[in-house]
């Protein structure tokens, strides 16, 4: 009886596969962390800048 080196899924090694899955989970989730950690401070800080200063209408004239 011959031992395998490599088990084989669908004529891939299961270290591809895994490869292949862990690729394809950081190529969809990493684009929603970049943004959440990098554009949306960005975005606040910019909303805040624009709603601290009065608005023209409320001033008194």
């Amino acid at each position: 009886m011959r031992l395998r080196r490599h088990v084989r899924v669908q004529g891939l090694a299961k270290s591809e596969v895994f490869w292949g899955s862990l690729a394809s989970t950081i190529g969809i989730f990493l684009p929603s962390f970049v943004l959440v950690l990098v554009a949306a401070p960005t975005r606040v800080s910019t909303l805040g800048a624009t709603y601290s200063s009065s608005p023209t209408w409320a001033t008194a004239r």
